[in-house]
Formats: C-alpha cells, sequence, structure tokens
C-alpha cells in the first residue's frame, strides 16, 4: 500500500498509509478535539470521520460547534427522524432531509394527519433509535443499483430524483434504514 501526506491547520505535515481515516487520525490527539469532532474537510470537501483517505492534501477536523458541525449534526438528526417515522409508519413515503442553518426537516408522505401526540412518538422512537448507536455506512452505487434498491423498498420519489441523475449515487445506511444522501454524517 503506498503513502499520502497529510497537512494540518498548524502546518504540520504527517505520512501515514494510503486509506487512512480522519477518525484513525483524529485518534492520534484525543482529548477535547476528539469528544467535539463530527466530521472533516479533506482537501475543502466535507467528508465522515470513516472517509478513506487516499491522497496527499489537507486536513481539518470539524467540530460541533462550527457551522460545518451543526449542519452534520442536524442532517444526521433528519435521518435518525425519517428513520424513526418509517419504524412507525412503514408505509412512508420520503422526498428529502436537508439540514438548514437552525433546524432540520424531512419531506414525507402518508395517508393520515399527524397530531402533538405523533410527534411524542416519533420522538420517543427517534431516542431509541439513538441508544441504539448504530454507525452511519456510506456505500457509493451505480444508478442502476440505486434505482434497483429504492424500487425494492417502494420509495417512488427517491427512484424518481436517481432517474434523474447522470451517474452513481451515494447512499446511507444506519440500523435497517437506507437513505439516498451525499452525506457527511456524524460516526453513528
Amino acid at each position: 500500500m503506498s503513502n499520502i501526506q497529510i497537512k494540518f491547520p498548524n502546518g504540520e505535515k504527517k505520512t501515514y498509509s494510503s486509506g487512512i481515516t480522519p477518525q484513525e487520525i483524529l485518534n492520534e490527539f484525543g482529548g477535547s478535539l476528539k469528544k467535539k469532532t463530527v466530521a472533516a474537510n479533506y482537501n475543502d470537501q466535507l467528508v465522515d470521520l470513516n472517509h478513506s483517505l487516499n491522497q496527499d492534501g489537507s486536513l481539518l477536523f470539524v467540530s460541533y460547534d462550527s457551522p460545518e458541525g451543526i449542519e452534520v449534526f442536524w442532517h444526521s438528526t433528519a435521518h435518525i427522524m425519517a428513520h424513526a417515522i418509517k419504524n412507525l409508519y412503514p408505509e412512508a413515503k420520503f422526498g428529502f432531509g436537508p439540514a438548514l442553518d437552525d433546524r432540520f426537516f424531512y419531506d414525507f408522505d402518508i395517508d393520515k394527519s399527524l397530531s402533538p401526540e405523533n410527534f411524542e412518538e416519533i420522538e420517543k422512537e427517534m431516542k431509541n433509535l439513538i441508544d441504539q448507536n448504530n454507525p452511519f455506512i456510506r456505500e457509493n452505487l451505480s444508478q442502476k443499483e440505486a434505482v434497483a434498491l429504492f424500487k425494492k423498498r417502494d420509495e417512488p420519489y427517491k427512484v424518481e430524483h436517481i432517474e434523474e441523475l447522470e451517474d452513481s449515487s451515494s447512499i446511507y445506511r444506519e440500523g435497517d434504514f437506507v437513505d439516498l444522501c451525499s452525506g457527511p454524517h456524524l460516526p453513528s
């Protein structure tokens, strides 16, 4: 396996084996940096902590209290909410759930109106899922593979969107929940 050189914000450069992840590098640092980090900026691209680093580049750890870190947190929380909704309402069909500056949402389609009691039920299921601590796992799929996956999962809005894309798609798995998404996400 070849080596890559990583440059840190303080100008220090270190050599690592190609394929190392930001999480593995972060483990060298420990302390408060490790506790606060939710993602990484690798060559000016926001990536998951388990993203494989395969070329020389710059690496900056992204903490929860930064705008990018908060966006990663909200985005991951939107996926947890969608997972909770799917557990409670298996017939739900999902659109998209982006993070915004100070909140998150997820568009979905079900045949009933939700009440405040339903929101409490969703929140309870979200807490249950968080307690399970399932990792967010990214996979890259061809357009054909992604269409087949979401057809099998009866997600017509996802299929429609994938068919409009020209090339591959990335998905995230979290427990038994699967979503079309470019990420990044919290480790779990």
